[in-house]
């Protein structure tokens, strides 16, 4: 197995810049998952990883290897597209097979190491069968057993999951975790799906803009994202936004319709820097709410009741601002009528306003 690593990479499409200036490695043995909205370079940075792309400038090795110029067959790595892309005349075991027969692998060969594929993807009842036959889960079984077949050093995934319905992608997000665990093959797995990112990686990059954003484990870029960007784009519903102002004799944070009191520790820092224009970040899970008056509580009116079993999910309406809440779901609420809230103060974020990057 190999570490994956990128030194300066940028790849250009014209005027384009698909991949700007993308330093990170991609660590032996984890699954790391690449997450971003449409546009933002990952597929295209899976692809100068596979050799379908080459690098406009910089440098991409596999282990100790420099690969820019080695063809994708070369590189010992192996792909599973959105589409399944199986043949559909062949059997499965042909499809999983496929593979070692073009590299003339023996026949006892291919035949062993396409049953142990099966048995560890559990379909080997379905070697009989064609594509056809198959429901989508099937096909994407099937699909990852002709990469895990030729026993690559990289295995590349691009949002293998996205064709499935929604029960069946998390039951396989699920199956390749645990699969990527028995393996032990370093993997990268691009989604634009943000939840399925954060729960199926060790290691979590955003990207936007063709800019590698930030790199790292999922619980640290949720609980304490480095920017706005980051802060919206990882956690759903998104992070809440109140653009203000500081007044640092008093300590307050203070928008049109808003005067919050800030943590005397959080104060002080803003103050060290100098901070006056600041962007106020609380995750929705972070705003306490209250059905009646309570002291230090803000008034707040019910614009909105999302009901979602075991919680409900708020929006609330204070002045020109939209504060998304959520709530256990016995809360005596509703739309139109007073809620109370306040933040925790121990999960605030604060962004400096103009380079729109964490502060504290």
């Amino acid at each position: 197995m190999a570490d994956v690593r990128l030194e300066k990479v940028t790849k250009t499409f014209g005027k384009v810049v698909a991949v700007s200036d993308a330093s990170l490695t991609f660590k032996d043995k984890q699954l790391t998952t690449v997450v971003g909205p449409s546009g933002c370079g990952k597929t295209t940075l899976l692809r100068l990883v596979a050799g379908l792309e080459i690098p406009t400038s910089g440098n991409i090795y596999i282990g100790d290897k420099l690969v820019n110029e080695v063809p994708p067959w070369d590189r010992n790595i192996a792909m599973v597209f959105q589409s399944y892309a199986l043949y559909p005349h062949m059997k499965v075991f042909d499809n999983i097979a496929f593979p070692l027969k073009a590299a003339k692998c023996p026949k006892e060969e291919i035949r062993r190491r396409v049953k142990q594929t099966a048995e560890l993807l559990e379909i080997p009842e379905l070697l009989e069968r064609r594509p056809r036959e198959l429901s989508g889960g099937q096909m994407q079984r099937v699909a990852i057993g002709r990469a895990i077949v030729r026993e690559p050093e990289v295995f590349l995934m691009d949002e293998p999951l996205s064709n499935l319905d929604a029960k069946l992608r998390v039951y396989m997000r699920a199956e390749i975790k645990k699969l990527q665990r028995v393996l032990g093959v370093t993997t990268i797995y691009v989604t634009h799906d943000q939840a399925e990112a954060m729960t199926i990686g060790d290691t979590l990059v955003i990207m936007n803009k063709g800019i590698i954003c930030c790199m790292g484990d999922p619980d640290t870029v949720y609980s304490e994202p480095i920017d706005t960007f980051v802060a919206t784009f990882i956690g759903s519903p998104a992070m809440n936004l109140l653009e203000g102002d500081f007044e640092s004799q008093k300590g307050l944070f203070v928008t049109e319709s808003l005067e919050y009191k800030l943590p005397s520790d959080v104060a002080d820092v803003m103050k060290e820097k100098g901070l006056s224009k600041v962007i106020v970040g609380i995750r929705p899970e972070d705003v306490i709410v209250s059905d009646s008056k309570v002291q230090g509580f803000i008034d707040t009116e019910v614009y909105m009741i999302e009901p979602l079993g075991r919680e409900l999910l708020l929006s609330l309406k204070l002045g020109d601002h939209i504060i998304k809440a959520i709530t256990p779901p016995d809360i005596k609420l509703k739309i139109g009528g007073d809620a109370w809230m306040r933040f925790d103060d121990k999960k605030l974020h604060i962004f400096d306003r103009k380079t729109e990057r964490i502060v504290v």
